[in-house]
């Protein structure tokens, strides 16, 4: 039972990290990547609530431990897309904050959005700590050897995987983290078995979690951002398209780049006629573009 325990909160503690950096990367596409420090602040803000509510709950959480961690376990999966989505809606410009209040208010939602995840996580954690205190070597361990991994292994996969689907392998660790925590011992035999009712509530969870994944997964980028412009190009083309840790790389060609000191692309529109040699603008998380000379 403990190992089934300890093996949860290993795997949460990956999930934990392995979604802060996702976060991060989802603000840089989707906007504007100074403020993807936000949610570093929005997962202190869960963790902090998730200390205040067990220093004040703790023994009435510590007598039900085993069915809260399971149901802490069971709607994390869910909980991370969801707030990815409603996070994506947030109309948020940091633009028009001197000249738009509502604008305040669009921060603090995405503190309410991004930090129940975590405080989900934290409260996950928490209680692990309380309900295994006399193993506290060991629980810090996993703790902290999955919050080491969660950042490794989240750069692993930006190699691999679109950033729009980054999220996938965090669910299913998140998954797997919850299988272990919905395992329970026979009060009678003393084996170790499922809850039948636990398990269907994981696999509704699991479900609507990829089905939001892959229905609505697609990271939303500004009408502000450069990339949003080009894209308004009558002749515009996308020429090369990657992803890595550094960043998801758009190559445009398009006739209306016209790169020097001094001059915008915008300024191309009026120039009845401009040179036959092509540029391409690279753009790295929708900015830019950054010149490059094309082929004649």
């Amino acid at each position: 039972m403990k190992s089934a325990r300890l093996c949860a909160l290993f795997l949460v503690s990956i999930v934990s990290i392995a979604y802060e950096l996702y976060v991060m990367r989802f603000f840089s596409i989707s906007g504007w990547e100074s403020f993807g420090s936000l949610v570093i602040s929005a997962a202190l803000l869960g963790t902090g609530l998730a200390g205040i509510v067990l220093c004040f709950l703790s023994e009435r959480v510590e007598k039900n431990a085993d069915n809260i961690l399971a149901a802490l376990a069971i709607s994390l999966p869910l909980f991370m897309p969801l707030a990815t989505l409603a996070g994506g809606a947030v109309p948020f410009n940091p633009v028009f904050l001197a000249s738009d209040a509502k604008q305040w208010l669009y921060i603090g939602i995405y503190y309410i959005v991004y930090g129940i995840p975590f405080f989900v996580a934290a409260m996950f954690t928490g209680i692990s700590f309380i309900t295994m205190r006399n193993d506290i070597q060991k629980v810090y361990f996993a703790n902290m050897l999955g919050s080491g991994l969660g950042g490794f292994i989240i750069i692993l996969f930006m190699f691999w995987l679109p950033p729009r689907l980054l999220i996938l392998p965090i669910t299913f660790i998140a998954i797997a983290a919850a299988l272990f925590a919905c395992v329970s011992r026979d009060g009678e035999t003393g084996r170790l078995e499922y809850s039948v009712p636990w398990i269907l509530l994981l696999f509704v969870s699991s479900s609507l979690s990829i089905f939001i994944t892959f229905s609505r997964g697609n990271i939303p980028v500004s009408d502000y951002k450069a990339v949003s412009y080009v894209r308004k190009y009558p002749d515009s083309r996308l020429v090369h398209h990657s992803w890595g840790p550094g960043g998801e790389y758009h190559v445009y060609y398009s006739k209306f780049f016209h790169f020097a000191p001094g001059l915008s692309d915008n300024a191309s529109i009026s120039i009845d006629s401009i040179s036959s040699q092509p540029y391409w603008g690279l753009f790295i998380d929708g900015s830019g573009p950054v010149g490059i000379m094309g082929y004649l």
